[in-house]
């Protein structure tokens, strides 16, 4: 019988594993869908490239934890928080999504299962449900990424946390409680002067003066000069990790 010339090569199996998971993981990136840092955590395992990656790809797991629960960098630099101790926040973020990431991942799942099925009143009060387990998730996150700063930079990041998701507010002014009709006479305000600026007219000078007058709270002049100063390298931080 004719000798079989065939060259059979050897394939490391877990090289092969590793290489796999890598590369789903570059999908999920690439497609803007990863959402935990616990899908690497089999490559970890397996090759030191793996490892390697599998702390990169944990590292923007946490900081894409921490923009989903509030903490982004405009608000870590309104409370005052520089570069150095935004890294460290980063770290205790990191370490807690690796100790967590079950958990973390189980809410996201629930939220999305009830968004599906929240067509009738049931589903919408199961949405509503496993939204608030969800948030006491990331509010646990941001406790513990938060736990070694100045309480007082806490307390500034509890309240533009508090504040934050009105549209067309700048950051700086959510450094400053407000009554929701202050809140709206801000924003209309602020849309005015905007307006006239986009056309080349004077804005009213009662709106102004309501303006720099909201300008001028103490909390809002500290968190401008803040972010005005960290922000940038806040950014860039969580941009590499991201």
């Amino acid at each position: 019988m004719p000798a079989d010339t065939t060259v059979r090569h050897r394939v490391n199996p877990r090289a092969a594993l590793a290489a796999a998971t890598v590369a789903t993981l570059a999908t999920f990136v690439v497609a803007g869908t990863l959402s935990s840092p616990s899908l690497l955590s089999t490559s970890a395992a397996l090759t030191d490239d793996a490892e390697e990656t599998s702390s990169m790809i944990t590292e923007r797991g946490a900081a894409a934890q921490l923009i989903a629960a509030g903490l982004t960098p405009d608000v870590l630099a309104a409370a005052g928080v520089d570069g150095r101790a935004a890294r460290a926040v980063l770290a205790a973020a990191h370490e807690y999504v690796l100790q967590h990431q079950t958990e973390l991942r189980a809410a996201d799942r629930l939220v999305g299962e009830a968004r599906r099925a929240s067509a009738d009143r049931a589903g919408q009060e199961s949405l509503a449900t496993a939204t608030v387990a969800r948030r006491d998730q990331l509010d646990a996150l941001i406790h513990a990424a938060t736990a070694e700063l100045p309480p007082e930079t806490r307390a500034a990041i509890t309240t533009v946390r508090r504040n934050a998701g009105r549209e067309g507010i700048p950051t700086k002014f959510l450094a400053a409680d407000r009554s929701e009709d202050q809140w709206f006479r801000l924003r209309e305000d602020l849309s005015h002067v905007r307006q006239a600026a986009k056309f080349g007219t004077d804005p009213d000078p009662e709106v102004l003066a309501r303006v720099r007058d909201a300008e001028s709270h103490s909390a809002v002049v500290a968190a401008d000069l803040a972010i005005n100063s960290n922000r940038d390298a806040i950014s860039t931080l969580f941009n590499a990790r991201r």
